[in-house]
């Protein structure tokens, strides 16, 4: 739960739709919160004798942290937890976007300061919620060849994991295909989903460092870019990698990288991918 105490926040939904208070009490594990003046509940408590007299009790009931918003303390209006970003880590803040967080990452930096300026002449918008932007990096390795090889399945495993930091998620085959000899539920693949400070790790790492140790590169394709907005490009091996040394190598395979936009055409993801600096073939 993103909720803490303390937080002013602004009931959605409910009779109490459009009031404010401060968290009092959290319940992470019930997903509940308790709200100062919301869900007001009375309480009657019948007497016993002259020593312990009838009395009426007035509380706050817990209520369910999804008919809250976090109202922000810059626009006065109820809006999402945002993050802000630091060098080391991402702190959660309450709330925020990627617009109004101090930053120190380099490419999320110039993302910012230069890419969204270019995005606003170029697309004629002056909101920039509404430019797009990066959401999620992901990458997936085959292990179509691991029935053969079962070492391959170890090396493409520690790939990812030395090159994203994270625990990598097998992908299993939904159905039986007796062409191919699979299998439903069976290990097809491998893949890591990466957001926030990460993702921009990776994307400065593919742009800066990934794509110039390419053998024969001359640029990426535009056609690499979907309708809706994303951009995935394919690596034959994964010695382009800088986490990577060929002497340590002793299964080679390849990699895909998925880049997740907000944008809504391939116009828009491409001007967005242009202004980030990725080599595209005119």
């Amino acid at each position: 739960m993103r909720l803490r105490r303390g937080d002013t926040v602004q009931v959605l939904a409910g009779r109490d739709r459009g009031k404010r208070g401060a968290i009092t009490q959290v319940f992470p594990q019930l997903g509940l919160i308790v709200v100062e003046g919301v869900n007001v509940r009375t309480k009657h408590i019948k007497g016993r004798g002259t020593k312990h007299p009838g009395q009426r009790l007035t509380f706050n009931a817990p209520l369910p942290s999804g008919k809250v918003a976090l109202v922000c303390p810059h626009t006065d209006k109820p809006t999402r937890i945002g993050y802000t970003f630091t060098a080391f880590h991402a702190r959660l803040i309450s709330p925020s976007s990627i617009f109004m967080a101090t930053i120190t990452q380099p490419f999320l930096k110039h993302y910012r300061e230069v890419v969204v300026s270019q995005l606003q002449k170029q697309l004629g918008r002056k909101n920039i919620l509404s430019l797009p932007r990066p959401i999620k990096v992901t990458l997936n390795v085959g292990l179509g060849k691991a029935k053969e090889d079962e070492r391959l399945a170890q090396v493409a495993l520690q790939t990812l994991q030395r090159v994203s930091g994270q625990k990598p998620v097998l992908t299993m085959a939904r159905k039986s295909i007796a062409a191919f000899k699979i299998r439903e539920g069976m290990n097809v693949g491998a893949m890591v989903t990466l957001r926030g400070l990460k993702m921009w790790d990776m994307l400065e790492k593919l742009v800066v460092v990934t794509l110039p140790r390419v053998r024969d590169f001359h640029g990426v394709s535009r056609k690499a870019i979907d309708r809706q907005g994303n951009f995935s490009i394919g690596f034959r091996e994964h010695l382009v990698l800088p986490e990577i040394s060929a002497d340590e190598v002793e299964k080679i395979h390849g990699f895909e990288i998925t880049i997740t936009t907000t944008a809504k055409t391939a116009d828009e993801a491409y001007v967005l991918l242009k202004g980030l600096g990725f080599p595209f073939i005119d």
